[in-house]
């Protein structure tokens, strides 16, 4: 009987877990990217997890998979552009005034 009280409670705290780490992504993605990507890969990845387990907390899991998705999409975009703008500094020509 005990197992199963630790698999209940378990179960319930993963869409918890999946919503917070998902929302530290989200928040840090600006500042520190190095913590908000793998945040929200694992959050991504709890969020799956929790909700296949069951539909008693299917409304966390969703939200901590769309935000988790947000926020990696935000990476990418995030990353593209920096790159972009990286590439045209250098081949900008030189300012002579």
């Amino acid at each position: 009987m005990t197992s199963t009280r630790t698999a209940e409670n378990t179960a319930g705290k993963l869409p918890i877990l999946a919503l917070i780490l998902s929302i530290v992504g989200a928040v840090t993605l600006m500042w520190i990217p190095l913590i908000a990507i793998p945040a929200a890969v694992v959050g991504l990845v709890i969020g799956a997890v929790s909700l296949r387990r069951g539909p008693e907390h299917r409304t966390l899991s969703m939200a901590a998979l769309i935000i988790a998705v947000v926020t990696l999409v935000g990476a990418i975009l995030l990353g593209v552009s920096l790159i972009r703008v990286s590439s045209g500094i250098e081949s900008a020509p030189a300012f002579r005034g």
